[in-house]
C-alpha cells in the first residue's frame, strides 16, 4: 500500500512538473516538494492507524460458569471459559488463560490497563461473569420464580424477561420428578411463563438456560411438608414366617417427613430383654421404599458377638429420623422365625 502512495506521490510530481518549470525561483519549487512529502507523510500515519486499530472481540461459545476461578483450578467450566476466549482448551486454568481473562477484564472496564491491578485481576469473580453473560447477551435477562418456599405439592410460576426473540430457552426445575427423568419445560419470549408442580419435600435449584447451554439465572425453591410426621412398615406381616439365611422382604413408607429425613430400620425379639436381638436391618435409607433382607445365623451384642440368632417372634421396627433424632416410629406385625 505504502508503495502505492509513492507511485502515487511520484505521478503527482511528474503532473505537477509545467508548474514546477514554470516557477519563478527555486524556493517556489522547494516549496511544492515540501507540500507533496507532506501529504505523502500524512497518508502513511492514517494507514499505520487503520492497521494497528483493535478488532472487537467475537466471543466463541457462551460458557456456563456457576462458580469463582482462579488459576490452577481445573474442570469443564474452566474448559467452555477457554473456547470463549479463544485461547487452547485444556480444561486447566493457567497463565495462558489467566491472561485471557486479564484482557478481558480491561476490555470491559472491570480492570484499567497501566493502572495497576485491581483485586481479582485475572479471576473469574462475580463482575467478570455479569461482563462474559453481556457479552453473550444474557445482560438484560432477569429469572424469577413464585412462590419460592412453602409445603408440598407446591406450584410454582417461572418467569423470564428481556429474552431475545426468535430464540429458544429452557427453565429446568430442579428434579427427576418426571416421566422422562429430566423436568424442563421451552420457554421464549413471547410465551415466557411455565408452571410446575413440586410433590415432594426437599430443596430445588431451578434454571433458565439458553440453545448454548448457558446459564441465564438460578432459582431456589424450598418444599416442606405439613401435619405430623409418621413412618409405617407394609411388610413383614403377622402371618409371615422365616428362618436364618432366608430372605425377609420389608416395605416402608412415611407421611409429612421433614426435609431430609431418613429411615432406620431394626429387627427386634418380642421377649425383650439385654441380651435378647436387636439387630440393625439398615440404617439412612430412603422415606419410601423396599429392601430384601438376609436373616443373619447369629449377631453381635455390645460385650460380645456371634450370638446364635434364637427362634422365636420378632417384627420390624422403622424409626424416622431428622437432625439426628427419631420423631416418628412404628413397627410390622409380629412374625415367626424358626431354626432348623
Amino acid at each position: 500500500m505504502f508503495k502505492k502512495l509513492i507511485g502515487s506521490g511520484l505521478g503527482i510530481v511528474f503532473l505537477a512538473s509545467p508548474l514546477l518549470v514554470s516557477a519563478d525561483t527555486l524556493s517556489d519549487l522547494m516549496a511544492q516538494m515540501q507540500a507533496l512529502q507532506a501529504q505523502i507523510a500524512a497518508l502513511k500515519t492514517q494507514i499505520t492507524v487503520q492497521a494497528s486499530a483493535p478488532k472487537p472481540p467475537t466471543p466463541r461459545g457462551c460458557p456456563s460458569i456457576l462458580r469463582n476461578l482462579v488459576r490452577g483450578m481445573r474442570g469443564d467450566d474452566v474448559l467452555k471459559l477457554q473456547a470463549h476466549l479463544g485461547v487452547s482448551q485444556t480444561g486447566y486454568f493457567g497463565p495462558a488463560t489467566e491472561a485471557a481473562v486479564q484482557n478481558l477484564q480491561v476490555e470491559v472496564g472491570i480492570a484499567v490497563a497501566n493502572a495497576g491491578p485491581p483485586a481479582g485481576f485475572g479471576q473469574i469473580g462475580p463482575r467478570t461473569r455479569a461482563a462474559i453473560a453481556a457479552r453473550c447477551g444474557a445482560g438484560n435477562v432477569t429469572f424469577s420464580a413464585g412462590p419460592i418456599s412453602g409445603v408440598a405439592p407446591l406450584t410454582v410460576t417461572f418467569t423470564a424477561k428481556n429474552l431475545e426473540r426468535n430464540s429458544n430457552f429452557v427453565v429446568y426445575f430442579g428434579t427427576t420428578e418426571c416421566e422422562f427423568g429430566s423436568c424442563g419445560q421451552s420457554i421464549r419470549a413471547d410465551s415466557p411463563t411455565v408452571e410446575f408442580t413440586y410433590k415432594s419435600p426437599g430443596t430445588y435449584i431451578a434454571m433458565l438456560k439458553n440453545e448454548s447451554n448457558y446459564t441465564l439465572g438460578t432459582a431456589t425453591i424450598s418444599v416442606g411438608s405439613t401435619g405430623v410426621p409418621s413412618v409405617s412398615i407394609l411388610s413383614p406381616t403377622a402371618t409371615s414366617t422365616a428362618q436364618p439365611g432366608s430372605r425377609l422382604a420389608i416395605t416402608w413408607g412415611t407421611q409429612n417427613a421433614p426435609i431430609g429425613a431418613k429411615v432406620n430400620l431394626l429387627l427386634v425379639s418380642v421377649v425383650g430383654g439385654p441380651w435378647e436381638p436387636w439387630i440393625k436391618i439398615g440404617t439412612d435409607q430412603e422415606v419410601f421404599g423396599d429392601t430384601s433382607w438376609t436373616i443373619p445365623w447369629d449377631y453381635c451384642y455390645p460385650l460380645s458377638c456371634g450370638l446364635p440368632l434364637k427362634a422365636g417372634r420378632y417384627f420390624v421396627r422403622a424409626s424416622l429420623m431428622s437432625n439426628g433424632q427419631s420423631v416418628a416410629t412404628a413397627e410390622s406385625g409380629i412374625f415367626t422365625i424358626t431354626t432348623p
